[in-house]
């Protein structure tokens, strides 16, 4: 029946490790005391692990039983010399040992073979055979010696390596929990982003169909403008087509006034009473809203009773639309210092003086830059505590029209002197202004005298 490593060792009186070294031997690596055999290999076991039985030839001058002592001590000792004297480390001995080597020997030989006893042996022969094996148990214990603290050598390094693997082992087992918990991560988020391709994947067919079906109702809608556009030229021709015998110009070419000063007399009699003007107005009501806007915008000012705001139109060749408030003047707004600097303006203009470098009257600068966004006149402003270099005054004074300084005499500021002394040098004419306090309308007045006076020319 079956049996397991050790038991057999109990029952053949061997170790262990004998057993499990024959194992190895017989094609069984990595045998343990705990594994079991199979029948049929436990009595080849048996078999080849016995013992020889030896009988040591009995003595009457021995004990009874000293010679199958004896006789088990030999059987054993020569089992483990044939297993162990192979790998033992050799041993150093002394005179007494060297000795009993050879007797050792001799005897190792003798008792491997069955000992021949007569009953004629004499007592002095046993007890001779019974030191040499004295002996011969001494030196085997001195190899078991040596054997034990060899595989005590062998277990410590085994034991450091088994430490070793096993803290390999763990630090693998680690790594392999941590690659296996990053392995379940990556097929979580591949599993995510898979999920997330295929949602984006069906969003973009579906944008796709969306597309599709916008670019048809886009194409469809293009088509319908372009039937609808046609449609209306055609019908703005027709249309034209059938008024072109009702235009103004041809009814009044009809009537006999063939020019412009014919067709304006006739307008300007029919408009000097209201109930002529009235009949008018019914016939020629139909008109384009938008060119009647841009021909008001662009020839009739709105314009009060004053006579500089009539000047301002005149010279700026605009039809004026007399309004009773002020305020409500396009020209001046009711602002008699606006109503002066517009004079001012139309005048400059007319004259085509565009560019000023005003130096001081720091309190109008502000005034001066509102009246002037938009127009074609350019007010260089420069203030009284200016410390540009003199080319950089040269360079301003010869890029413009008039010099014009506030105040003149001793209140002038050093900056205004130094523009009055590079004024000559390029040509530049040059305006004092009289007076301590800068005021918009004294300097509207000078400036047209002095276009009244050189016509904007400097000789």
């Amino acid at each position: 029946m079956k049996v397991r490593i050790h038991e057999l060792a109990e029952e053949l009186d061997v170790s262990e490790r004998t057993v499990i070294t024959w194992l190895s031997r017989k094609g069984y690596p990595g045998a343990r005391s705990n594994d079991w055999l199979t029948p049929k290999l436990a009595r080849t076991a048996r078999v080849a692990l016995r013992r020889s039985d030896y009988h040591y030839p009995r003595s009457s001058h021995l004990e009874p039983n000293l010679g199958s002592n004896t006789q088990h001590f030999s059987q054993r000792l020569s089992w483990v010399d044939s297993e162990y004297s192979g790998s033992l480390p050799p041993i150093r001995e002394d005179s007494h040992s060297e000795s009993s080597a050879a007797a050792t020997e001799t005897d190792l030989t003798a008792v491997k073979t069955p000992l021949s006893s007569t009953s004629e042996q004499e007592p002095g022969r046993a007890n001779h055979a019974l030191e040499r094996e004295r002996s011969r148990s001494e030196l085997l214990l001195k190899r078991l010696e040596g054997l034990r603290e060899y595989h005590e050598r062998r277990y410590q390094e085994l034991h450091q390596k088994y430490e070793s693997t096993v803290e390999e082992r763990t630090s693998l087992k680690q790594r392999v929990h941590s690659m296996t918990q990053n392995q379940e991560t990556l097929d979580v988020t591949c599993h995510e982003l898979t999920q997330e391709r295929d949602q984006t994947r069906r969003e973009i067919s579906d944008l796709k169909e969306h597309l599709h079906a916008q670019e048809k109702m886009g194409n469809a809608i293009d088509k319908v403008n372009q039937q609808k556009q046609a449609w209306r030229a055609r019908a703005l021709a027709l249309e034209e087509r059938v008024q072109t015998n009702q235009h103004l110009t041809n009814q009044l070419k009809e009537l006999g006034m063939d020019t412009l000063d014919q067709q304006i007399q006739l307008f300007q009699t029919l408009l000097t009473s209201p109930e002529s003007a009235n009949q008018l107005f019914n016939a020629i009501k139909m008109v384009e809203h938008e060119e009647v806007r841009v021909m008001v915008e662009k020839w009739v000012i709105k314009t009060c009773a004053h006579p500089l705001c009539n000047q301002v139109n005149i010279l700026r060749r605009k039809l004026s639309f007399r309004v009773d408030r002020p305020h409500r003047c396009q020209v001046c707004s009711g602002d008699s210092s606006t109503r002066w600097f517009q004079r001012m303006i139309a005048g400059c203009e007319r004259a085509h003086v565009k560019r000023f470098l005003l130096v001081g009257g720091e309190s109008i600068h502000a005034r001066i830059r509102e009246l002037t966004e938009g127009k074609m006149i350019e007010f260089r402003l420069i203030p009284t505590d200016d410390e540009s270099s003199d080319q950089r005054i040269q360079s301003r004074l010869g890029s413009c029209d008039l010099l014009i300084t506030w105040p003149r005499g001793q209140l002038s500021s050093e900056a205004g002197m130094r523009y009055r002394r590079a004024a000559p040098i390029v040509d530049c004419p040059a305006l004092d202004l009289n007076g301590d306090q800068a005021e918009l309308i004294r300097l509207s007045r000078q400036i047209l005298n002095w276009v009244a006076r050189t016509g904007g020319r400097v000789d």
